[in-house]
């Protein structure tokens, strides 16, 4: 270790010698699904520049996937890539046990003065129980930040036992030893703020980072898409399947009084229960008349700013998610507004920056009817400087300076120019 010690109330204190020191960092992300080693990329990207060694911790099966290629880029003799993890098992109680005793590992085998972990939902969880009964976590003298991406025990549960059960998870996360417990979703973290004020010296929210979105020309994306170019289009764009509602949204359209030139964009890959569906008539009628435009294969991400541009209003019904729906703040970077379902993350961000409207999803008689008014309302959309102003929040540059944000007040270097404060674009709404 090279002395950055905790103080007694919680926060970080500057060895004398910091100057002559270099502090060495470590990422823990244990599994390459998702966006994980997206956010493992940009962490490493953001803290490139500052005065430490950066080591990434990751599983063994993760060089050789498509998310590896994508994602992990030379970052010179400045990264370590340690690649020895074992895979981990199924996504089962014994996943977070085995990542928890992984994480343990890897901090024996480097050694770091500080500790980051993009996902602790799961790891926490563990690392929370083992705290409370007495057990070896994470050294004192390692400083750790954790991002937690979701809090189902502030969301509305189907029962009472569901909803015990949603409750002692966050307990369980509570208990973790992070000195800077990140969150990325803002009921969670607005919900932290109302009903345990003592937990917010520790919590921070972590914005949504989403992929620089340009504003295309509808006709200029539907031409490279080599869709129909006239008429007006509702897109979704990403994985197709019930999560999303795209179930949902296929019925609703169908059953619209809508233009015989109005269409239906499904950009992405599309799961077999929506395959099957699209079989049936009547809807297996519109795929053929071309009514509804399928896309079926993986969209890679600089094709998604083009479905968004070809699109006139984004679909992101996703009914009883918990966390965010990223593909609206997208939407929301080209100038596209959505119709989204008005359940958790996207029933307060939407109306609250204006990315579009908001309706029950799951109203199948009202659904057709609000689809078409909304779509006669896109046209007339005007994205505000309010919606810009939250797009900006959840730029790449001030995900990197989130995470750098501690570390630099540690080094006593000045924050990063990009970074931008939840508190600052929630005033700004005043």
């Amino acid at each position: 270790m090279v002395g950055w010690t905790n103080s007694r109330f919680g926060f970080i204190t500057q060895h004398p010698n910091a100057q002559a020191l270099r502090m060495r960092i470590l990422i823990f992300e244990p599994d390459y699904g998702g966006h994980r080693l997206n956010y493992v990329q940009h962490m490493a990207l953001a803290f490139k520049g500052l005065p430490v060694e950066v080591v990434v911790a990751l599983g063994s099966n993760a060089p050789g996937t498509s998310e590896y290629a994508a994602h992990v880029t030379d970052l010179g003799d400045q990264v370590l890539w340690d690649t020895s993890m074992e895979p981990l098992p199924s996504r089962t109680l014994d996943y977070a046990v085995q990542s928890a005793a992984r994480l343990r590992g890897a901090i024996a085998r480097h050694r770091p003065d500080r500790l980051y972990v993009p996902y602790t939902d799961g790891v926490g969880q563990v690392l929370g129980l083992r705290r409370s009964m007495g057990l070896p976590t994470v050294p004192r003298n390692v400083v750790t930040e954790g991002l937690s991406l979701r809090g189902t025990f502030c969301y509305p549960q189907s029962n009472k036992k569901q909803a015990l059960k949603a409750r002692l998870l966050w307990e369980a996360a509570k208990r973790a030893r992070w000195d800077v417990f990140h969150l990325l979703d803002p009921v969670v973290y607005e919900y932290v703020a109302r009903h345990d004020p003592r937990l917010m010296r520790r919590i921070r929210l972590m914005p949504d980072p989403v992929e620089n979105t340009p504003v295309i020309d509808r006709i200029a994306a539907r031409r490279e898409l080599g869709i129909p170019e006239d008429g007006r289009y509702i897109g979704v764009v990403g994985l197709i399947d019930l999560r999303k509602g795209c179930d949902l949204l296929i019925r609703a359209f169908a059953a619209a009084p809508l233009n015989p030139t109005d269409r239906l964009l499904l950009a992405g890959r599309q799961d077999v229960e929506i395959r099957d569906l699209l079989a049936e008539e009547p809807y297996a009628g519109l795929v053929k008349s071309g009514r509804i435009q399928c896309i079926n294969r993986m969209i890679p991400t600089e094709q998604m700013s083009t479905a968004i541009g070809a699109s006139d209003m984004m679909a992101t019904f996703y009914p009883r998610h918990i966390g965010s729906a990223s593909i609206a703040i997208c939407a929301a970077a080209g100038h596209r507004p959505v119709l989204a379902g008005n359940y958790g993350w996207l029933g307060l961000i939407v109306p609250r920056f204006q990315l579009g409207w908001t309706t029950d999803v799951l109203d199948a008689a009202g659904l057709p009817k609000v689809l078409a008014q909304t779509l006669d309302k896109a046209g007339g959309y005007v994205s505000s400087a309010l919606t810009q102003r939250y797009v900006s929040y959840n730029s790449l540059d001030n995900f990197k300076a989130h995470w750098t944000a501690a570390l630099r007040d540690t080094l006593g270097v000045p924050q990063s120019p990009d970074l931008q404060t939840w508190q600052s674009i929630s005033e700004s709404q005043a």
